[in-house]
């Protein structure tokens, strides 16, 4: 019998892993230079590499958020906080010392220097146009297309705003203030306040919005949801304000909110508040009742908002809240309901940036609401799937639409549908529909912030499947299949006839390549020899039970594998993981979640990942009854997997799972649990720290899927807690937590292992003081990665 509390300290080791993750950057028009980073995977430092028809050149360890490519193909990095510049591919370095920061602006460069107050404006050769001496500064090129920045007046009590026009080499002033005025940006207006008033500058149209003067005294907020509309809280009336610090929280279960926050309530006399919106596109100030900026969404130019209601629905047992969902109409000057208790999940609503429609998802389709017509019109017309546990798993998440610039047409992805659809006529003008993938995806660089998408452009979407990708085009409103095969294809980067792109594969190294379309060359830019090739090619698990349900899963071989022989074999539990199939994987010390797939498999493991099917109310259970299958399809038919001697190991909701198991299936022999439940009972009445709320719909309406409050159905909660099943226990568990996690706090893990110490089972505890719900540290990943593998060796082997 093993039972042992381990609270693990700091721990040095040394890195020498040299294994790379690559990311494309930059390539001009002709694809004749690509700009690349590659990222060390055990150091966590990034290299620029620059690539052409003669050689591949390599930057090392640069500051990766400070790289500079200017338009004549020219660069600038950062290097131990020292800017360099390179003219060109094989130019020597430049050194611009005294830097603080670099600025770029199509063909100028803005540099801010390190022990004065001076800005040096250059162009692309480092040709000083004009040097500015500034108070202060307010460099943000892209959105003003030049700077502000602010002198001394002659009256030393004064100073002037003034704006650097980059284009035209022009300064003009804006306006001149109080020196001792407190000055603040919010998304494209400058908030001067003093005592007496409050100056507002539109900085996009360099203009002075408006003075304040008659809210000079009353002033209680200032804020912008968008670059051009700006929000104005007042207090009409303060004739006194106090401040309660009491010493003690009042909770209060009539309350929607879960406690009253007595220490900051305010106490007012005959105060009543009041919003304005001001539109600086329109300059028009408009006061709206019982408006809440916070939730709150603007359509730029469009003169119309949506303000969320939330109170009305409010509740602590769903995880997605409700709202009522309003539009503020600036041209009709009315407040209108257009979706009543709308469930707020993550993407599923989205305004048009060049038009009055928004667009927003409910029961299972999306809508268009027309602001100017008033009504909403179904898009998607019952062509989508999208069940109740696809809220909670990131491969199958909504994605927001994609507006074209065409300004007619949208582009709606779900899963592995795409469809384009009209919003003139409101019908889908095509459909692409192919149950071969699993979903389509379209990176984020061929949009922009407005998710607008440049038709006249090369665009380029992917469409993967169980085993490889397909790379598509989005050519005359269609999709067209442009390269296809049993590789993963991501980070695509276009040049004019064709594009460059990155391929991986489970043992394949990632490799850069260049596609042209015409005569569909593929040139491999960039190939490391180092592959997995000691290991055989993983099996992509597929089949159907006796009612129709497919389960899917990856059976990764040990090194050396020999299939005459048996094999220990360690599953990993989550959720959904067989869209993990063509990743690489890379040697280091295991990713956050404890898991080292290399390892496993480089000391005669095989590990398997599969996906596990839930029923509501019952989610461990019908865990324990997906992996049967996989353990009886095993024996049937793959006699390497050593049915005596499985493993198992997860985290967080895998940690529960794996908790709950080993009390309820005696297949596996040693376990791993990280970060999990043990007993939801007491976790249904506790508080998640990181967001402040009780974890009611954690476990109701989250990946738990109970479904129901715990007073409504108690037995359900007793039969789906791991606690409660500790003397069945004949596992040997390894158990690890976060002291500092608030997510699933760390004494759920001592719980569990207080059970089976109690019950005089074989457990482990390991505490790491400074870690969260993840590890974070790569010693700590390197503990647990040892720990896990003596763990298996000793129960397995």
């Amino acid at each position: 019998m093993i039972i042992v509390l381990l609270l693990v300290p700091v721990m040095t080791f040394s890195q020498n892993l040299e294994q790379y993750k690559y990311f494309l950057h930059h390539t001009d028009n002709k694809g004749d230079n690509l700009f690349y980073y590659r990222k060390n995977v055990t150091a966590n430092q990034f290299d620029l590499c620059i690539s052409n028809s003669k050689k591949n050149k390599c930057f090392e360890n640069i500051n990766k958020d400070k790289t500079i490519i200017l338009e004549n193909e020219s660069f600038i990095i950062d290097k131990n906080g020292t800017y360099i510049y390179y003219e060109n591919f094989d130019s020597d370095e430049v050194e611009l010392l005294g830097y603080q920061e670099l600025y770029v602006f199509k063909k100028r460069l803005i540099g801010k220097l390190k022990d004065n107050n001076e800005y040096v404006i250059m162009d692309n050769k480092l040709n000083i146009l004009t040097n500015l001496v500034a108070e202060n500064a307010i460099i943000k090129p892209a959105i003003f297309n030049g700077l502000y920045f602010t002198e001394k007046h002659p009256n030393n009590k004064l100073l002037d705003l003034k704006f650097y026009d980059l284009e035209k080499g022009q300064i003009e002033i804006i306006t001149t203030y109080d020196s001792m005025a407190s000055v603040k940006e919010i998304n494209g207006f400058l908030n001067i306040s003093t005592n007496t008033n409050h100056l507002i500058i539109d900085l996009i149209n360099r203009n002075r919005v408006i003075q304040t003067v008659d809210f000079s005294k009353s002033i209680k907020y200032i804020n912008s949801i968008s670059d051009s509309v700006l929000v104005i809280k007042t207090n009409n009336r303060v004739e006194n304000t106090q401040n309660i610090k009491p010493d003690y929280e009042l909770w209060n279960t009539s309350e929607k909110l879960l406690y009253t926050d007595l220490s900051k309530k305010e106490t007012l006399t005959n105060t009543s508040e009041s919003t304005f919106i001001f539109n600086s596109v329109k300059n028009k100030l408009v006061e709206i009742p019982n408006f809440d900026h916070t939730n709150s969404m603007y359509a730029n130019n469009q003169q119309y908002f949506l303000g969320l209601d939330k109170d009305k629905w409010f509740t602590y047992s769903k995880y997605y809240k409700e709202a009522d969902v309003y539009v503020y109409d600036f041209i009709r000057n009315q407040k209108e309901l257009i979706i009543e208790k709308f469930e707020l999940l993550p993407n599923s609503i989205v305004l048009s940036p060049y038009s009055r429609k928004l667009l927003y998802f409910k029961d299972k389709d999306w809508y268009c609401y027309d602001v100017d017509q008033g009504k909403s019109f179904n898009l998607t017309q019952g062509n989508l799937v999208f069940e109740e546990e696809d809220k909670y798993r990131n491969d199958q998440s909504l994605i927001k639409p994609y507006w074209l610039s065409d300004k007619m047409n949208v582009l709606i992805i779900h899963r592995n549908k795409a469809f384009i659809i009209d919003l003139d006529k409101y019908k889908i003008r095509y459909k692409f529909d192919n149950d071969d993938y699993n979903k389509i995806a379209l990176e984020d660089r061929f949009y922009n912030a407005d998710r607008m998408i440049d038709i006249d452009k090369n665009i380029y979407l992917v469409g993967y499947r169980d085993v490889g990708s397909t790379i598509f085009k989005l050519q005359n409103y269609s999709l067209i299949n442009v390269l296809k095969n049993e590789m993963k294809n991501y980070n695509l980067l276009p040049y004019s006839k064709g594009f460059y792109n990155i391929v991986e594969d489970n043992l394949i190294y990632p490799s850069i390549q260049k596609y042209t379309l015409k005569n569909k060359n593929i040139k491999v830019i960039y190939k490391n020899e180092e592959n997995n090739y000691e290991l055989k090619k993983p099996l992509f698990v597929s089949f159907k039970d006796s009612s129709g349900v497919t389960f899917k899963g990856i059976l990764y071989f040990p090194k050396n594998y020999n299939p005459e022989k048996i094999y220990p074999t360690v599953f990993h539990i989550y959720d959904k993981q067989s869209y993990l199939y063509n990743n690489f994987l890379y040697h280091n010390y295991g990713d956050d979640n404890g898991l080292n797939l290399l390892h496993l498999l480089n000391n005669g493991y095989m590990v398997f990942l599969p996906d596990l099917h839930f029923i509501d109310g019952i989610p461990a259970i019908s865990a324990v009854n997906s992996l049967n299958k996989y353990i009886d399809y095993f024996k049937e038919n793959l006699k390497s997997v050593d049915s005596n001697k499985l493993g198992i190991i997860g985290i967080s909701f895998g940690g529960y799972l794996t908790n709950f198991i080993v009390g309820n299936n005696s297949n596996f022999k040693a376990a791993v649990s990280g970060s999990g439940i043990s007993n939801l009972i007491s976790f249904y009445n506790s508080i998640n720290n990181s967001f402040n709320m009780p974890r009611f719909s954690m476990l109701e309406d989250n990946q738990i899927r109970m479904k129901s409050s715990f007073y409504d159905d108690k037995m359900r909660y007793f039969n789906q807690s791991p606690i409660h099943f500790s003397d069945k226990v004949n596992t040997p568990l390894l158990l690890w937590a976060g002291k500092n996690d608030n997510h699933v706090d760390w004494n759920n893990s001592l719980e569990m292992f207080l059970s089976l110490k109690r019950l005089d089972k074989p457990a482990k505890l390991i505490l790491f003081t400074d870690e969260n719900h993840v590890l974070k540290e790569e010693k700590n990943k390197r503990v647990l990665r040892d720990m896990a593998l003596e763990w298996f060796n000793s129960y397995l082997k």
